[in-house]
């Protein structure tokens, strides 16, 4: 029952850290694309 519960904090941090590097991605790759435009 520990095991589990522990399991699934788990994956709620992982889906945590999984949307905050998508946001991120997100409000970096216009200005990527920006930047390779300049160049």
């Amino acid at each position: 029952m520990a095991v589990k519960i522990f399991y699934g904090r788990l994956t709620q941090a992982q889906n945590t850290l999984l949307n905050l590097v998508t946001a991120s991605r997100i409000a970096v790759e216009p200005e990527m694309v920006k930047a390779q435009n300049i160049i």
